[in-house]
């Protein structure tokens, strides 16, 4: 399997062969109420015009359609009331959003070996995330908060309010619930350097296995993250417009589920 690292939100880094990524970004778009929330369409138009006539004679018309990307959207709904994160989906208000379409291979033209969807809701207080992935060999060992957390197989998230790819944050979490928060002044092709200091004090997250944590003598079904992200540190990143979202407000985001590559030496996963 192939991947590319180091990935953040709307770029890709260095291509290495030692393990997959699947990836899903899009534009995260708030809904206020309760109810269930309406379609929206995000359309980029794209507009020629000729000064006269004779210029329209000798226009070269060059069908881009199949070049231009529409990024797709999610329809985040409002919670009525705080939930509690135990790494399930399992209450009620969950029902209410909807699961996104399976994530794709971080190089965009094949499809990841393992199914990974996420979901999410809000209120005034968190943005709520729920990740589920299938996974034959759940296994992690980094246990030390603000490590690099991608060297094990993680879920990230990538969260951009103000949409400038300038000022967003980064949450990596493992399966044993190591948390690796920070921050991105700018891409890192640009010169980013990543703010280890950026902590999300009032994070909550928990994960749940479907099968057993490091043995590699059975096969699991996989495992499930629910992350809790404080609301207050997200708006934040707004900069002058530090409010809560608005209806219909959006929001850039950015996911991505790493998958290494493993050898079984005297019974344990390396």
């Amino acid at each position: 399997m192939a991947g590319i690292k180091i990935l953040v939100i709307f770029e890709h880094g260095l291509c290495i062969r030692t393990f997959s990524d699947a990836y899903f970004g899009l534009i995260a778009i708030f809904k206020t109420t309760y109810m269930k929330p309406t379609i929206y369409l995000i359309l980029l138009l794209v507009a020629f015009s000729c000064a006269n006539n004779s210029s329209q004679k000798n226009s070269v018309f060059i069908d881009v359609s199949k070049d231009v990307l529409t990024p797709r959207n999610y329809i985040i709904p409002k919670a009525e009331k705080p939930l509690n994160i135990d790494g399930l989906a399992d209450e009620a208000a969950w029902d209410g959003a909807e699961f996104s379409q399976a994530f794709i291979d971080i190089e965009g033209d094949k499809t990841p070996t393992y199914e990974t969807r996420m979901k999410m809701l809000w209120d005034d207080d968190f943005l709520y995330v729920f990740g589920k992935m299938e996974e034959p060999h759940v296994w992690g060992n980094l246990r030390q908060r603000d490590t690099i957390i991608f060297y094990n197989n993680d879920f990230e998230v990538f969260i951009d309010p103000d949409g400038s790819t300038y000022t967003y944050g980064e949450i990596e979490i493992n399966v044993l619930n190591t948390v690796w928060d920070l921050l991105l002044d700018k891409p890192y092709r640009l010169g980013g350097i990543p703010v280890f200091h950026w902590n999300l004090d009032e994070l909550k997250s928990a994960i749940h296995i479907d099968g057993t944590l490091n043995n590699p003598n059975d096969i699991d079904e996989g495992w499930s993250i629910e992350i809790a992200i404080p609301m207050k540190a997200l708006v934040e990143l707004k900069g002058q417009r530090s409010s809560l979202p608005e209806e219909g407000e959006q929001w850039k985001m950015g996911f991505s589920r790493v998958n290494w590559q493993f050898d079984v030496k005297d019974g344990k996963y390396d």
